[in-house]
């Protein structure tokens, strides 16, 4: 056989080789999709950006946002959940300009624990990237479809089984006080110039018809956050915004975390505190 008719030959091979990979790949994210099953990736980063690249699919009547421990909560068809690690609500709402907007009425529950935070703007920056928003509906080239996660999201799949379906329902539980702020200390000049980001996130929610909660998160460390949750108390009481804080011993001992911050996703109790957040935050949201 002669030189370049086995060069015909290997380009031909390549071809349908590659067709056939890209068959295989669209069917498995199709087949992982339809089940409504979970994409992973073995980097963190990566499972984070292939929630964001389905923001424009979140929906519901209210939306938490938050740092990476709201992200632990994972979104709902009642409640949306959007969470940017080492961010606060700020981040959330950059992502969301553009991309998806909620109706008037809406609940943003807002997480206290890292409200002071600012942004990772890492993660802000690979959102704005052209090719991150053109495929993230992708079947070969969105992050949850490169070949490493696809698989290992296939492989998970298995080894789960069906895939779980997130509780609705809420906690069997008289509706979460709001937390008394009347003797809370007014915050100081300085503390408000420090504060202009989060000022203007509220303004902007209030603009778009948003009504607002906030709310402090359980911890296995009952008193991690305390100084966020002080400076939160000052915020709201400024602002006259109601405050639930979950981070009591009650909560601890219903709710499953994986380290001292983090909540499991996966499990139910998670899920009916999703819920349950939800109803509470409506019933007192301004």
């Amino acid at each position: 056989m002669k030189k370049h008719t086995r060069n015909k030959w290997l380009i031909i091979v390549v071809f349908i080789t590659c067709g056939l990979l890209f068959i295989l790949q669209r069917g498995l994210y199709r087949t992982l999709e339809s089940r409504n099953a979970r994409f992973v990736s073995p980097i963190y980063l990566d499972i984070t950006m292939i929630r964001l690249q389905r923001l424009h699919k979140l929906q519901g009547d209210s939306i938490i946002m938050g740092s990476s421990i709201t992200e632990r909560l994972m979104a709902s068809p009642a409640t949306a959940v959007l969470g940017v690690p080492s961010s606060s609500f700020t981040a959330g709402l950059r992502l969301l300009d553009g991309t998806r907007q909620f109706p008037t009425g809406t609940t943003y529950i807002l997480e206290i624990n890292n409200l002071f935070n600012g942004i990772y703007h890492p993660v802000i920056q690979d959102a704005q990237k052209w090719d991150f928003r053109m495929f993230r509906n992708s079947a070969h080239f969105s992050i949850a479809a490169k070949p490493t996660n696809l698989l290992l999201s296939f492989v998970y799949s298995l080894q789960n089984g069906a895939p779980v379906t997130t509780a609705t329902d809420a906690f069997d539980t008289p509706t979460q006080p709001t937390e008394d702020i009347s003797n809370a200390d007014l915050p100081s000049p300085q503390e408000l110039r420090e504060w202009q980001d989060i000022l203007h996130g509220i303004r902007q929610i209030r603009k778009l018809g948003g009504r607002i909660c906030l709310v402090h998160f359980p911890t296995r460390n009952p008193h991690e956050f305390d100084h966020a949750y002080t400076k939160a108390c000052k915020l709201a009481g400024f602002l006259n915004l109601p405050v639930l804080n979950y981070n009591t011993q009650e909560w601890r001992e219903r709710l499953i975390f994986t380290d001292s911050r983090h909540l499991k996703s996966q499990a139910e109790s998670t899920h009916r505190f999703r819920e349950t957040m939800a109803r509470d935050a409506k019933a007192c949201a301004r």
